[in-house]
């Protein structure tokens, strides 16, 4: 992620701010900090796995150029060698 930043998902950032305000009854507050860690964690990894998915879209888009290219080549030297076979 550019910056080092990690994105915030908006569903993390609705329950943020319905937790905020809730009163301390019955210790909900010190398990607020607790659910709202829980998903800040989950949402660094969601946001890690999204990185490594587009990492390997692209690597898999490259060795699909480069595999095209390739068979163009093959293509290309076994049709000028049966022309050179072809003239002699």
């Amino acid at each position: 992620m550019a910056g080092g930043r990690t994105k915030t998902s908006p569903l993390l950032k609705r329950i943020y701010e319905m937790v905020k305000g809730v009163d301390d009854s019955n210790g909900w507050n010190e398990w607020s900090r607790h659910v709202l860690a829980e998903l800040k964690r989950l949402n660094d990894c969601y946001t890690s796995l999204d990185e490594k998915y587009t990492q390997l879209l692209v690597e898999i888009t490259t060795l699909k150029v480069k595999s095209g290219m390739w068979g163009f080549a093959g293509s290309a030297a076994a049709l000028f060698l049966a022309w050179a076979l072809k003239k002699i």
